[in-house]
């Protein structure tokens, strides 16, 4: 990593990788260069038992893949504003794009192919995402005050709103999004 970024051909500062535990893992593989640390902007992580780390960066607005074998960086350049990730059982990083008109959606780990969905609800505002184990998948609507579920083979969402928590407004805000053992989803307020 400090090879490329010392060379500028890095879009992303080794500091903004750092600052969320993808230094802590090249550490731990003897890889970690000697940088300081200057940003916070990475999101959230996802690591593979091979070694490689999906991660997303606010900044740039985009989730990116780094392979610590090949020290090879792929940006995915389409993902706005993603707030959560996950991996399903093929490897391929599912996003929530926290956006007013945000969708949820699949990088295809393969080809790199971006697959999104948009929301049944207007303005839900999708973010911390989690695939479970049945490989469908739950997200948070941050501005509606729901629990969604997505089935991928259906294509078909499910919304479970809120009927405890209101804003002034009337609507809830959920924070986050959790599956258990069962399948069951849970989320925070």
């Amino acid at each position: 990593i400090a090879h490329f970024f010392q060379r500028g051909e890095l879009q992303w500062g080794i500091d903004q990788f750092a600052m969320y535990g993808a230094y802590s893992y090249l550490e731990d593989l003897g890889r970690a260069p000697q940088v300081a640390f200057l940003d916070n902007r990475v999101m959230d992580q996802q690591y593979l038992p091979e070694g490689i780390v999906w991660f997303t960066i606010t900044a740039s607005n985009e989730v990116g893949r780094f392979d610590p074998k090949t020290e090879k960086f792929d940006p995915v350049k389409e993902v706005p504003s993603s707030y959560g990730i996950s991996l399903d059982k093929d490897n391929n990083v599912w996003f929530a794009e926290l956006l007013e008109t945000g969708k949820i959606g699949r990088v295809d780990a393969k080809t790199m192919e971006v697959k999104k969905w948009a929301l049944p609800t207007v303005n839900g505002r999708p973010r911390r995402i989690v695939v479970a184990d049945d490989q469908t998948v739950w997200f948070a609507e941050f501005d509606s005050g729901k629990l969604a579920h997505f089935d991928p083979k259906t294509e078909k969402f499910s919304e479970f709103k809120s009927v405890t928590y209101k804003t002034p407004h009337g609507n809830g805000v959920t924070y986050g999004a959790a599956v258990d053992r069962d399948g069951n989803g849970w989320w925070a307020e």
